[in-house]
């Protein structure tokens, strides 16, 4: 016994020395506690919101510059697509085949030159929602699935999977090019492709009702919704979560009439307080790819205020609960008693009903235009009633009322205590080591 502790004890002390400094595992995961929301898989909140387009990223111009412009901004996602070809929205020479032929396989110089733009996308923090096809884009056939095809998804999932922010999407408008059946099988192969466990979505053509209910293999419910005021936004957003009872998040990935400025703030901030994500489709598809992001600069800040707001909220368990404003004009996201992140569009005096939480709460305004916050109500509330906030002015305001951190929720995890935090460290440097190689 005493010899196989002389060799055990070091080896324990070592790895320890070895694996103090690994990072969190940054992949985007659905939370298997609330699949009504992504995290990161090393811990922390998710938040996305961000570019609805360029669809045609991948084929046009000057994608590095545009990159490093998009970091600038906060906005964490960029929306495109592999196969615009064959029915879709493209070009004949859009997708990733040999000569344009499903085929002939895919083209790996293509895959290639992918990946160097989704490394830079990945190492800046933004999500490539990468969508397998474009609207009406039918590359072998709408209703069987044949060999080849399930190859190049292999190829496709097998050459980005090791990447941390990325999300699967079988297709854009996906009935327009498959049936329903297909679908489901092809976010199947997906999964079963994905060895890092990557999130899959389906964007449907219109409705409130996902296709999808129950198909453990899909995981966001990715809505195209025709309307243009950020009360039907919200409104719909909060339709299509309670369709998908929790099982799955909601991305509003288009919707008309995105806006400028103050509207395209109230809309972006709406939808986040109906507990559902946001990207933003100015129509701008192809050509120079920087060209097509930095003329709305301001909305992409905009949403990267969003972002910062959102993840410093602990979303697991937050949902909509637009009915504890009990005055005034608001929505509202809470963890009833623990959480509460209200959104006003056009500031005022609102009177949010804190009855289910206990003791003092902090409370603080954030500003959406500038991402400053300041003292709400001196800066702390009671609760165990209803409590009056006015805004700062007349603009819109986001107000975050909470449990102070520590109060009632153990002080935070203990990161590397016990070998049990040594498991998640050996994950991640086996994962690293798998990208590395």
């Amino acid at each position: 016994m005493r010899a196989w502790l002389m060799v055990f004890l070091p080896c324990v002390f070592l790895s320890r020395l070895a694996f103090a400094d690994v990072p969190p595992d940054p992949r985007i995961i659905a939370d298997p506690d609330d699949p009504s929301w992504f995290r990161r898989a090393g811990g922390g909140s998710y938040y996305m919101c961000g570019p609805g387009d360029p669809e045609g990223f991948f084929y046009g111009t000057d994608q590095a510059a545009a990159i490093d412009y998009l970091k600038t901004t906060g906005a964490n996602c960029i929306y495109v697509m592999a196969v615009r070809s064959h029915g879709g929205d493209g070009g004949a020479g859009q997708n990733p085949f040999v000569s344009g032929n499903p085929s002939l396989g895919v083209d790996q110089s293509v895959l290639d030159q992918w990946e160097v733009w989704i490394t830079a996308l990945d190492d800046a923090g933004i999500v490539t929602f990468f969508i397998f096809y474009d609207d009406s884009a039918i590359p072998w056939d709408k209703n069987s699935f044949p060999d080849e095809e399930k190859q190049f998804i292999d190829a496709v999932v097998n050459k980005f999977e090791h990447h941390a922010n990325l999300m699967w999407c079988v297709a854009e408008e996906y009935s327009e090019g498959l049936s329903a059946s297909k679908a489901s099988a092809f976010a199947a192969r997906i999964k079963q492709a994905d060895d890092y466990g990557h999130p899959v979505a389906v964007h449907q053509l219109g409705g409130l009702s996902c296709d999808f209910d129950g198909d453990a293999n899909v995981d966001q419910f990715a809505v195209q919704d025709n309307v243009g005021t950020y009360a039907q936004l919200h409104a719909d957003a909060v339709a299509a979560r309670a369709d998908v009872a929790g099982q799955k998040n909601v991305n509003m990935a288009e919707w008309a009439s995105p806006g400028t400025g103050t509207a395209l703030r109230q809309k972006i901030w709406a939808i986040a307080m109906a507990g559902a994500y946001s990207m933003v489709f100015y129509g701008n598809n192809d050509g120079d790819m920087l060209a097509a992001l930095n003329g709305n600069d301001a909305e992409w800040k905009d949403c990267g205020r969003l972002v910062r707001f959102m993840e410093s909220l602990t979303l697991a368990s937050m949902a909509p609960r637009d009915a504890l404003v009990t005055s005034g004009t608001a929505y509202c996201l809470a963890n009833p008693g623990t959480e509460y992140a209200c959104y006003l569009p056009s500031g005022g005096t609102v009177s949010l009903d804190l009855s289910a939480a206990a003791g003092t709460l902090s409370s603080e305004w954030y500003n959406p235009r500038d991402g400053t916050t300041q003292a709400a109500n001196g800066g702390s509330v009671q609760g165990g009633g209803t409590v009056d906030f006015t805004s700062p002015d007349s603009n819109d305001w986001a107000l975050h009322v909470f449990v102070p951190h520590g109060d009632g929720d153990g002080g935070g995890s203990c990161g590397g205590c016990g070998a049990g935090g040594l498991v998640p460290a050996v994950l991640v440097l086996l994962a690293l080591r798998r990208r590395k190689d």
